[in-house]
This record gives C-alpha cells, sequence and structure tokens, in this order.
C-alpha cells in the first residue's frame, strides 16, 4: 500500500475535510462487517446447538426443541430475547456448529477464532476486511472492546476508548498543535529519504498523522459518550458506519449481572443469563442497525453483516461444581444484510464432537471437512469481494451462504 507523505496544513486539512464530506454525502453500496465479541466461551447447547435429547450431553432440560425462523434452538422460558430474536431474524440468520478451535486456553482460542491461525502476526477478520475494502476510509477498523490482531496493518485498527477520544480532540496529552505535527512529518520524511528506509512502524505513524484532523472531527461527536456501556458502543459503531468512516467494527459485549461466560461453576445459571442478555443487545443492536440510515439514504442493515463468536464451547458434562469447563469446538452466528439465511451450516455430534461439511453447499457429509474458523475468515472475505486466497490464507469459503 502505497502511503501518502504530505503536511496536513492549509490545502490538505481543507481537502480532507471536503473528502469526508463527500464520502458522508455520497451513494454507497459497500457493505460493512460488526463482529460481536462474546469473551469467556459460552454453551451453545443452551441455544443453537440443542442436544436435548442426548443421554451423555447435559443441557438444559427445562427446554424444548423449537424451530424459529428456521434455525432449531433450545427454547426456554427464562431466555425469551433467544427465542425474540429468532423470530425476527432467524430469516437473516446462519449457524455454523461445531466449529473445530483446536484449543482450551483462552488466549490461543480467541487467536484462532478472530485470525484463522495460531500465527501471531496474522490479521483478524475484521482488519482483513479493512484493509482489502476499505483503507482509505477514516477509521477503517474500529475496536469498541475485545481483542484485536492487526498483522501488518496496524495503521488501520483504532481502539476507540476514552484516551483516543481524547487525544485525538485535543484534550490530551496537551491541546494539538498543527505546526508541531508539521514539523514531526517533515523531520520523519526527511529521515525517510535520508536512510532510504520505510519501515511498518514508519508507516503506521505516518498514517496516523494524516488521519488526525479527520478523526478529531469524530472525537467531538463522542465527547459525551459513555464507551463504558455496550449502549455507548453501539452508537459510536452507528454513527461511524453512518458516516461511511468506518469499514469494520469490533464491538465487545457486556456480560449479564451476576453471571459470567467462563461458567466453571453453575453452567445453567450462568448460561442461562449470559444468553438472555446477550441475544437481548443483539436485538437492540439490529434495531438500530434498521433505525440508522446510511450514506446511501437506506437503513445500516441493509449493508452491514453482524458475526457473533466467542471463543470456545463448554464441555458436554457438568463438573463436581455443576459448571462445564472449556470445550475446543464452538459456534458462530451471522445475520444482516444479503445473508441466505434460516439454515445451519455444520453440527455436532451426540459428544459433542464435530460433524464434516460439504463445504461447496454447507450440508453436513461424512466425507467432508471439519469447519475451521478459517472457513468463516474466507466466508467473509468472499462476502466483501475478496479473494479468499488473498485475503483468508488460502483457506475455502462455505459456499451458499451470501444471496
Amino acid at each position: 500500500m502505497t502511503i501518502p507523505r504530505r503536511h496536513l496544513l492549509g490545502g490538505a486539512l481543507a481537502a480532507l475535510a471536503a473528502g469526508l464530506v463527500t464520502r458522508r454525502a455520497r451513494a454507497a453500496d459497500s457493505r460493512r462487517l460488526l463482529v460481536y465479541w462474546i469473551s469467556g466461551g459460552w454453551d451453545p447447547t443452551y441455544t443453537m446447538d440443542p442436544h436435548l435429547d442426548s443421554s451423555i450431553i447435559q443441557s438444559d432440560d427445562q427446554a424444548t426443541l423449537s424451530t424459529v425462523g428456521g434455525i432449531p434452538i433450545a427454547d426456554a422460558a427464562s431466555r425469551p430475547a433467544v427465542r425474540d430474536f429468532f423470530s425476527r431474524w432467524g430469516a437473516q440468520s446462519v449457524v455454523f456448529n461445531g466449529v473445530a478451535v483446536g484449543s482450551i486456553s483462552h488466549d490461543a482460542c480467541t487467536r484462532l477464532v478472530l485470525t484463522g491461525t495460531r500465527s501471531g502476526t496474522d490479521m483478524d477478520v475484521c482488519t482483513r476486511v479493512a484493509a482489502g475494502s476499505g483503507a482509505e476510509l477514516a477509521l477503517p477498523h474500529a475496536v469498541l472492546g475485545g481483542p484485536r490482531f492487526a498483522g501488518a496493518n496496524g495503521a488501520l485498527v483504532h481502539l476507540v476508548s476514552p484516551t483516543f477520544v481524547s487525544v485525538a480532540a485535543g484534550r490530551l496529552p496537551t491541546p494539538r498543535d498543527e505546526d508541531q505535527e508539521a514539523r514531526v512529518s517533515a523531520w520523519l520524511e526527511a529521515e525517510l529519504a535520508a536512510t532510504g528506509r520505510d519501515t511498518l512502524r514508519q508507516r503506521e505513524f505516518l498514517q496516523g498523522l494524516n488521519r488526525l484532523p479527520v478523526l478529531a472531527s469524530f472525537a467531538r461527536e463522542f465527547a459525551t459518550v459513555d464507551l463504558g456501556q455496550e449502549a455507548g458502543r453501539r452508537e459510536v459503531a452507528m454513527k461511524l458506519f453512518a458516516a461511511d468512516a468506518t469499514r469494520t467494527v469490533l464491538l465487545g459485549s457486556s456480560v449479564a449481572n451476576m453471571a459470567q461466560w467462563d461458567s466453571h461453576l453453575q453452567n445453567h445459571l450462568n448460561q442461562d443469563r449470559c444468553f438472555e442478555h446477550s441475544f437481548g443487545q443483539l436485538a437492540l443492536l439490529m434495531d438500530e442497525l434498521a433505525a440508522t440510515t446510511g450514506p446511501d439514504g437506506a437503513p445500516l442493515s441493509t449493508s452491514t453483516r453482524v458475526l457473533v463468536l466467542s471463543e470456545m464451547g463448554r464441555q458436554p458434562v457438568l463438573n463436581q461444581q455443576e459448571g462445564k469447563d472449556h470445550w475446543p469446538i464452538t459456534s458462530a452466528l451471522l445475520v444482516g444484510a444479503d445473508v441466505r439465511g434460516g439454515r445451519v451450516v455444520g453440527g455436532t455430534d451426540d459428544v459433542l464432537a464435530p460433524r464434516a461439511v460439504d463445504l461447496a453447499s454447507g450440508e453436513l457429509d461424512d466425507g467432508g471437512e471439519i469447519l475451521r474458523p478459517g472457513h468463516l475468515i474466507a466466508t467473509m472475505a468472499e462476502g466483501f469481494g475478496l479473494d479468499p486466497a488473498e485475503w483468508a490464507d488460502g483457506e475455502t469459503a462455505v459456499g451458499g451462504i451470501w444471496a
């Protein structure tokens, strides 16, 4: 990627401002990705991967099997938000069951689910999509809580935090001094010219300088938003998408009161409360996407895909504390624009082992492959018009996902 090296004064500032206005006003048909990250490791048998008749898998014995919006779920009176979500959005949802993450370590599984590899240098799915389809935007990938793996595209990834907002707005550490920024930029360019080196960190620094004026305008909009609350993080995501400033967002989920996803103790209590809370929050997210107008004048729900992920699952049986320990199989949920929904891809058997899938059709096939995070990343790349060979380490996308 060619990095512009120019001072951010006078006409350049005016050009950046004009470019932002143009992006806000133009009719854009580009798609957007929001990854909703659930940290801790969920138990999909409580919702999207029901095994209510299994003699081995211990799940919610108060649930019944229901098909809602085309999706089979473990339906329980204590989780009405789950039923409500699928009744409204199931026709635009694909559930991926039996996704093998190959580890029971939180850190390793987080990296595997988001990047598709164990490498410490690979990009996560959001950064890949942003780099391939939105690198020119003011904030290509905005992180609103949750983990991030930037790989070689650190300059495209921005953790939107109170500190970020204050720095961009000029409140920390001191008011912004554009003359000083120009001097720093000129010095760095002179050093690069003298040494002939153009390192990753230097490119990231220059990219950050070039984005500061535009970021400052957004920071002022976020000055009163409580980023510690999920509602505040949703508000920021809507504003960034509506302004066509961002291609991808990673939104960290909140947790139900007095509950946690990492349910080594009291699995039923924790999973029940957490699923009810998170699906309620997901419904609010979808409502806000539907109510917010995008740069093309259409609701953001017509151009945004939401991918719900957690790093691992839970064991099929309870431990001595009525909890469940880590399990290297998880599920994922994709919902939104152009998703050929009302279906489940993959599955697990009666001991919660993954079942093989024909990747071309997404149907169960004993002669097929076990779903891996890399297949999900390739599927997302394909959905954004990106070649999986280049943008998903050559992994194969699941067929039939996109309308």
